[in-house]
């Protein structure tokens, strides 16, 4: 377990270790000028600032997820690091970093229990960590190239757990952490690239998206072909979310939309009246990153990252724009939504990680 020390704000830029601080004003104006007056002293949550700007990864950060209690942050990054923040800390101060992929990490989710992170990579692997004690446990090996993204089923804390990942081997696989040795139970063949996936409302409905712009639904308990495709995006789908209570779906694609998708079981007019909201305004720059998408908690409130630098929020109902959020410096990989306070990740090339509070 290696654990990182604090330094002076004056000593960033060695990239050597990690800190964090209360963010520029110029860097989250947007956000410190919403804030004023809104509660008692401008606050909305137990932050010690309305932004706090974590630094210290030494290229870009391609991932980030709040742990279920929302007391930790895990990030994961190009440097081929995962690193554990305390939310509650008056500095959001890192306490821990951990090392094993032997390439760059691409995405970090928690299970729901809190004690786990599991991380995919470029490796070709995904990876289960112990939070407590900062070690790998388990490593799922099976896929033929680099792995884009994982995904953690939604059962309750008492019921075993399901992974799934995306690879650009065109296969989705799920995996049982329960089960002894490194073999999927799962392997749901695509024609292209995958690059985006998340469960449904419960631990046998998948959602996969990739290079050839289609959602796919799969029902794990007859895996041998998808049982809904969703169609609309022109473009490559980098990111997909499904909302708390598994009734829809938003996607990010290299199209410049995110759609959201009603994914109940039965919508008046059949699957081709699924899609229910076009939301534009964010952009896929030249480098073309895997930029993700998210719900908030209550369900109605998606973000989204952008290689405009901005933090993109609407409201996934109306189409409204919410905000824009601005202060990286590079283009915002990933973001995550606080689990019980209003509170806002992002993650970014730039480097570092913005923490800011919005008015949900």
């Amino acid at each position: 377990m290696d654990v990182l020390s604090k330094r002076k704000i004056e000593d960033e830029g060695s990239g050597s270790l990690v800190v964090s601080k209360k963010a520029r004003k110029e860097d989250a104006g947007a956000i410190i000028e919403f804030q004023a007056g809104d509660v008692k002293d401008g606050r909305l949550s137990s932050l010690t600032a309305p932004t706090m700007q974590l630094i210290g990864h030494e290229s870009e950060v391609h991932g980030l997820d709040f742990s279920p209690d929302g007391n930790t942050l895990a990030s994961c990054s190009f440097d081929r690091t995962i690193v554990l923040w305390n939310v509650r800390d008056e500095e959001c101060a890192a306490t821990a970093i951990m090392r094993g992929h032997k390439s760059s990490i691409s995405d970090i989710k928690w299970l729901q229990a809190g004690e786990y992170v599991v991380t995919a990579s470029a490796d070709k692997t995904a990876a289960l960590w112990d939070a407590v004690t900062t070690q790998r446990i388990k490593q799922f090996k099976g896929h033929s190239s680099y792995v884009n993204a994982v995904a953690v089923s939604r059962r309750e804390i008492s019921e075993p757990w399901k992974i799934a990942t995306a690879s650009d081997d065109r296969t989705a696989r799920v995996w049982d952490k329960r089960v002894k040795g490194r073999k999927s139970t799962h392997t749901l063949e695509h024609a292209y690239q995958l690059l985006a996936l998340d469960f449904g409302s419960n631990e046998n409905q998948l959602y996969t998206g990739g290079i050839d712009n289609n959602v796919y639904a799969w029902d794990l308990r007859k895996p041998e072909k998808e049982v809904m495709r969703l169609a609309g995006h022109t473009n490559t789908i980098t990111g997909l979310s499904v909302n708390r209570t598994g009734t829809h779906l938003v996607t990010n694609a290299m199209d410049n939309v995110c759609k959201v998708w009603d994914i109940r079981p039965y919508v008046e007019g059949g699957d081709g009246n699924r899609l229910t909201m076009n939301l534009t305004g964010h952009q896929i720059q030249v480098e073309k990153n895997l930029v993700r998408c998210a719900w908030a908690p209550d369900g109605t409130t998606v973000a989204c990252g952008s290689g405009d630098r901005m933090v993109w929020v609407w409201n996934g109902v109306s189409g409204e724009v919410l905000y824009k959020l601005p202060g990286h410096r590079g283009s915002v990989n990933d973001v995550a939504f606080h689990p019980t306070e209003p509170i806002i990740g992002s993650a970014s090339s730039d480097k570092t990680i913005f923490l800011g509070e919005i008015r949900l």
